[in-house]
């Protein structure tokens, strides 16, 4: 299930399925957009904390993190990978990150997405190059840039 109270553009339907709330999925839409349109997931951050939208926990100030969250989220596209994390101890209630122990599903199509599979994995693959160009040494990387259209860098040193 999901945590309704700290998911940005989703509440529970009567259904008990995910519902969009479309002031919500607006913002989530937004945060894509300007990833795939070159924003850093801190530019981001720093733009919805200017426009005083709160974050997901109805927070002030809007995180790198908290936009990197929503931008791996598989449920933004409508599937689900079930039991991410998995309950050790039921009396105390201790959780723990799946890595492995139990096993996974994952669900597509499991309710209306916000954002359409194919601009989700645009997203992973730009996030993929880009994280491939930090790597790089600084000096190089600063010289090359990545075309929306492609995951190919192109080098736009003058």
């Amino acid at each position: 299930s999901l945590p309704y109270s700290h998911f940005l553009g989703y509440k529970k339907g009567e259904d008990g399925l995910p519902e969009i709330v479309p002031e919500e999925a607006e913002i989530v839409r937004f945060i894509y957009r300007s990833y795939m349109n070159g924003q850093t997931s801190y530019a981001i951050a720093k733009i919805l904390t200017e426009r005083h939208i709160p974050t997901p926990a109805g927070k002030e100030n809007w995180r790198q993190s908290t936009i990197e969250s929503i931008l791996t989220n598989e449920k933004y596209k409508g599937s689900a990978l079930l039991q991410k994390k998995f309950t050790t101890d039921f009396l105390t209630k201790k959780t723990k990150i799946n890595e492995g122990e139990v096993p996974q599903y994952y669900i597509e199509e499991s309710h209306e997405p916000i954002i359409s599979p194919e601009d989700f994995e645009e997203v992973q693959a730009e996030a993929a190059v880009r994280c491939f160009l930090q790597n790089w040494s600084a000096a190089t990387a600063d010289t090359f840039s990545v075309q929306r259209s492609g995951t190919q860098p192109v080098n736009t040193a003058v």
